[in-house]
């Protein structure tokens, strides 16, 4: 069977620069009309996430919104994708147990204050792209947060493992501090297997000796 690949990037269209204004610039998503202020707004949010491209303008969002348009899902696999990413973040910055590193903590929560926030580009109810400025949103992010969310949820693998085996599991606590040395105690383990896989217990073999 062959593998199907899916791209999970948002429209190209979103990264570029925007082009000269001419008489056939779209500025409409289905029957919705992006609003040129609440646009203003947007791209200084992106900017404070780290967007480094000139500042989206309304045709490349409603051309974003087409193309997604044509994968046929009622939520298109890439804001799926995004929103999945948005759900670990939310995970990340609001697990007292986890002390974030950099300035990961403060992007998440402006990613998170947008996504809950009621002024949105484009109103969450539209269907199908509703949820698409939410999407350009956290992929704009992720560059700045995601090897930390990475890390947060392989400390979730982690803390449930020693959940499992900790003797009182309902007063279990595990930190950031200790999934680092349960981390660094794997790293060993595995170094030993690999020490043991490539070399013997046996002792090394006595040379050939003669008798004269």
């Amino acid at each position: 069977m062959n593998a199907v690949l899916i791209d999970n990037n948002l429209p190209q269209i979103l990264a570029s620069n925007p082009v000269v204004p001419g008489p056939h610039r779209r500025r409409h998503i289905a029957d919705f009309v992006l609003d040129a202020a609440r646009l203003d707004s947007f791209n200084v949010l992106l900017r404070r996430l780290g967007r480094e491209e000139a500042p989206l303008d309304r045709d490349q969002v409603a051309t974003a919104a087409r193309q997604v348009c044509r994968q046929g899902n009622d939520t298109p696999a890439c804001i799926a994708y995004q929103l999945k990413r948005a759900t670990a973040l939310r995970r990340m910055a609001t697990d007292a147990n986890w002390n974030a590193a950099n300035d990961a903590l403060g992007i998440a929560q402006l990613v998170m204050e947008y996504l809950d926030s009621s002024g949105d580009l484009i109103p969450d109810q539209l269907p199908s792209l509703g949820r698409l400025d939410d999407a350009i949103v956290v992929e704009t992010a992720w560059p700045q947060v995601g090897e930390e969310v990475a890390q947060y949820l392989d400390y979730r693998r982690v803390r449930a493992l020693e959940a499992r085996m900790s003797p009182a599991p309902r007063g279990f606590r595990f930190t950031r501090e200790d999934w680092e040395q349960a981390r660094h105690a794997e790293v060993a383990l595995a170094a030993q297997r690999e020490r043991i896989f490539t070399s013997s217990y046996l002792p090394t073999p006595a040379g050939r000796f003669f008798i004269h």
